[in-house]
């Protein structure tokens, strides 16, 4: 028989930022094929959606409905993990299975609700199951410390380190160890986007190559210097550079990016980090070309007033260095606490006065 199913429509450029967001919200239909279409788009199978509704406006697509063959539509991953504990924890706690999960590879995170710890064990296993993944981690705590390392537990399987791909690009890392957030996702695709051609780029803040790859690999940058303070994050930057071909275009440089950042030799800045980060628009603005060029500052800012916060920051500090200061284009990120949002602000700055 015949069963009615829908699918997210996008671009191709940017299908896995969406099936990443959709897998993130637990509405990606992994039963069923993601469809690449003649025209260049792609439809990405959905349980909901009416959930998908959102994550087609936010990538430019639509949801559309089809036709799929079999006996009934797919199941959803959480119902087979609820189907795999039936019998083996109480009934009244398979309510508490959690319903949102983050996949990088072969590692699956997620969280743990109190009342279900002591079943802790049969639940990551059943998840391991029904996705297919090696290996399932707790992230309790989040990141942590100036280096912003997560210290996450091993709830099934062993090996930590696996290779996420999004939009593309090919991310190695210790998933126990390195933060890779998917509310960054569409960051990380506008990031490909990045009018960069033939430019000098400098990356403040590179981690293991969330902005840095995207922009080599599909902006085409005449030179990227990437600086990462974290050695764990700079090993995997390294390899990452590597498995994603653009050694002749990234130079990594391990250290403060006080001390490392290159100074007078960049058209854009990227600032892709948030807690302090305007400590750091000093180093941004050296590291700018005497003729001027583009800040992309990141950091966190009341939700009421985040504009004058963030791109208020960056005008601020031009001034203070004798420079002008234009606003580009500014946008909330996603939300970060209880009324506090992480924004970015793209500022163009003008050049260096005579003194």
């Amino acid at each position: 028989m015949l069963y009615k199913t829908h699918a997210v429509r996008v671009s191709a450029l940017l299908a896995e930022a969406a099936r990443t967001r959709l897998s993130r919200e637990a509405n990606l239909d992994a039963r069923r094929r993601i469809h690449r279409r003649d025209d260049g788009r792609v439809d990405i199978p959905v349980l909901d959606p009416s959930r998908a509704e959102r994550v087609a406006r936010d990538f430019g697509g639509e949801v559309v409905e089809s036709a799929s063959d079999g006996a009934r539509p797919p199941r959803e991953p959480r119902d087979i993990v609820i189907d795999r504990l039936r019998g083996r924890i109480p009934d009244e706690k398979l309510e508490l299975v959690p319903r949102k999960w983050e996949r990088l590879g072969h590692v699956v995170l997620l969280r743990i609700p109190e009342p279900l710890r002591d079943a802790e064990t049969l639940v990551a296993e059943a998840f391991a199951e029904a996705l297919r993944v090696k290996t399932v981690l707790e992230d309790a705590a989040g990141v942590a410390g100036e280096f912003r390392e997560m210290a996450a537990r091993v709830l099934h399987g062993s090996v930590t380190e696996t290779v996420a791909v999004e939009n593309g690009i090919l991310y190695k890392l210790d998933a126990a160890r390195i933060m890779f957030s998917s509310g960054n996702t569409h960051e990380r695709t506008l990031a490909a986007r990045t009018p960069a051609a033939g430019e000098t780029v400098v990356d403040l803040f590179a981690g293991i190559g969330y902005f840095t790859l995207p922009i080599a690999v599909y902006a085409k940058p005449a030179k990227l210097v990437a600086c990462e303070k974290n050695p764990a994050a700079f090993r995997y930057l390294v390899e990452n550079v590597r498995l994603n071909d653009v050694e002749d275009v990234v130079e990594a440089r391990l250290g403060d990016n006080r001390d490392v950042a290159p100074r007078g030799l960049a058209d854009r800045v990227l600032m892709g980090y948030v807690g302090g980060t305007r400590a750091f628009l000093p180093v941004s603005l050296d590291a700018l070309k005497r003729e001027g060029g583009v800040l992309h500052f990141h950091d966190t800012a009341p939700a009421d007033r985040w504009r004058e916060e963030v791109s208020g920051a960056v005008v601020e500090a031009a001034r203070a260095a004798g420079r002008s200061a234009e606003v580009l284009r500014e946008r909330v990120v996603k939300n970060y606490a209880p009324g506090i949002v992480h924004a970015v602000a793209e500022v163009r700055i003008g050049p260096e006065v005579a003194s």
